[in-house]
């Protein structure tokens, strides 16, 4: 009688074997234990440890990161008129807090939630991915390897739904 191996990520082995004929059970198996997974995985964009705000540099190199960024995106025409009624100061401090607080460092953001702030901006699409742009500029400048980059990039990430207004809203 012929078997088959249902082998999990990382080389564990879930089933040693598994008669030909319970192959039907394999997608279950594999569609339980992936859910089992999914509860275990927390919807926050913060994964609870300080490994990428360690990765980043902590609290000095943080701060030079968004001085960077600044410096990226004030004179870019694509995003420029996006601060041009911005109180660069308290942007430089939020900045700072929100992506501390997302790398999973000590900060707690204390600014306003990302849908306040961007709200009568109209920011769309290719403002969105400018900003993004000028943030990776900034963090090659910064000497980030790619890898830090893109877990930064992708606790981001989910903002985006926040800031671009969509087509046919006013917002």
């Amino acid at each position: 009688e012929e078997s088959a191996r249902l082998v999990l990520f990382g080389g564990g082995e879930l089933v040693k074997t598994m008669p030909k004929h319970s192959q039907w059970l394999r997608p279950l198996v594999l569609a339980s234990s992936l859910l089992l997974l999914c509860g275990c995985v927390s919807t926050s964009p913060v994964s609870g440890d300080d490994e990428l705000f360690v990765a980043l540099g902590g609290e000095p190199d943080l701060r030079l990161l968004v001085d960077e960024f600044i410096a990226v995106s004030a004179p870019d025409p694509r995003v420029a008129p996006t601060f041009a009624n911005t109180e660069m100061k308290r942007f430089r401090e939020k900045f700072y807090e929100h992506l501390c607080e997302l790398s999973g460092g000590p900060c707690v953001y204390s600014g306003d939630p990302m849908v306040e702030v961007h709200r009568g901006l109209k920011i769309n699409e290719g403002q969105f991915n400018a900003v993004v742009e000028n943030l990776q500029i900034a963090m090659s400048r910064r000497g980030y390897p790619q890898p830090v980059q893109n877990r930064l990039l992708a606790r981001l990430a989910p903002f985006q739904r926040d800031i671009v207004v969509q087509p046919g809203n006013s917002d």
